[in-house]
């Protein structure tokens, strides 16, 4: 992306100089200066959407409300990589640990624990997770998220840290 920048500063640097030069390629600078100027708009403030395993977190983002239990777990797993990258998700995150399937619940958790303060909006159901589900890998993952995002709410909460290992 830093090439195509350079590259439209070349290009509207060259356009410059043909218009200043040769009144004869008057035209051909102007287009130059114009197609220098776009690549500069283009490629300037333009960041490209995070991609994990070749799709978009938006593809993942959707994944969170598949059908299959295995494509929300990795949905989920997805969003734990991005870390605060993926924080458009943390709404479907925090649904994720209501699933059924208790990989997904897991996932989700050690997600919302990379996701940085604004996660704390979970705490509520990690909290509900860490005190009501059957699973105590789940029950250990939403410690561990309590503890990384509020230790104050998982000492409420009732987490000790031999909980979260």
């Amino acid at each position: 992306m830093r090439r195509l920048f350079v590259a439209g500063i070349a290009l509207f640097l060259a356009g410059v100089a043909l218009v200043l030069a040769f009144r004869r390629l008057f035209v051909a600078g102007i287009a130059l200066f114009l197609v220098g100027v776009s690549f500069v708009l283009i490629f300037t403030g333009c960041d490209a959407e995070p991609i994990y395993e070749g799709r978009t977190l938006a593809h993942w983002r959707r994944e969170l409300k598949n059908k299959d239990a295995m494509a929300r777990t990795h949905a989920a797993a997805i969003f734990a990589m991005a870390g605060s990258r993926g924080k458009q998700a943390i709404p479907d995150l925090t649904e994720g640990l209501k699933d059924e399937h208790y990989m997904v619940p897991f996932e989700a958790a050690l997600a919302l624990a990379k996701m940085g303060p604004e996660a704390k909006v979970a705490i509520p159901a990690l909290t509900e997770l860490y005190n009501k589900h059957w699973n105590d890998k789940v029950r250990n993952a939403a410690a561990a998220a309590l503890m990384e995002l509020d230790p104050e709410a998982a000492e409420r909460a009732g987490v000790k840290l031999s909980d979260e290992e």
